[in-house]
C-alpha cells in the first residue's frame, strides 16, 4: 500500500500558505481580544469573528509570503479571488454582494496582517498596499468600518 509523501493540504503550496495564514490571522485577532474561529473548507469565508455588537462577522483571509514580490519589495497585492478550486471551491471575483465582511491581507514572512472592510474595496480584482501604509489598516478601523452608516 502506498503512504502519501503529502497531507492534503501541502498538495498544493498556495492551499499551505492559506492555511497557515488563516490560523495567523485566529491567533492576531484572539491577542487583540476579538474570538475568532476557522470554519470548514466548504464555507464561503475563511473564519468567524465576534464583532462589536457580540454579532459574528465572516472573514476572508489572503495569504502572500515575501517571494511573491521580489521586484517590488515594499509594494504588496492581494488577489481578491475566492476559492482555490480545491475540495469543490470555485474561483470567484469578489463583489459587494459576497457574504464577507472583513479582509484579512496577510504577509506570511513578516509576520503582518491589514484588516479591510469588504464594503470598502472598490476593485474585484486585487488590492495593493505599499508598506509604508501597512499601519492605517488596522482591526479596529475595519471593524468600525464595518458598522458605519449601518444603524
Amino acid at each position: 500500500m502506498d503512504t502519501p509523501t503529502k497531507a492534503p493540504t501541502q498538495i498544493n503550496g498556495n492551499l499551505n500558505k492559506g492555511n497557515a495564514g488563516e490560523h495567523y490571522v485566529c491567533f492576531d485577532a484572539w491577542t487583540k481580544g476579538r474570538p475568532t474561529f476557522l470554519v470548514p473548507q466548504q464555507a464561503d469565508h475563511d473564519l468567524m469573528m465576534e464583532g462589536l455588537r457580540k454579532d459574528w462577522l465572516a472573514i476572508q483571509v489572503k495569504s502572500i509570503g515575501t517571494q511573491n514580490i521580489k521586484n517590488k519589495p515594499k509594494l504588496y497585492a492581494w488577489s481578491l479571488l475566492t476559492g482555490s478550486g480545491y475540495r469543490g471551491k470555485t474561483k470567484r471575483r469578489f463583489s459587494q454582494e459576497t457574504v464577507i465582511d472583513i479582509f484579512a491581507f496577510v504577509v506570511l514572512d513578516i509576520p503582518e496582517v491589514l484588516y479591510y472592510a469588504a464594503r470598502k474595496i472598490t476593485t474585484t480584482n486585487k488590492v495593493t498596499v505599499h508598506r509604508d501604509k501597512f499601519q492605517e489598516y488596522t482591526l479596529e478601523r475595519a471593524l468600525l468600518d464595518c458598522y458605519e452608516d449601518i444603524d
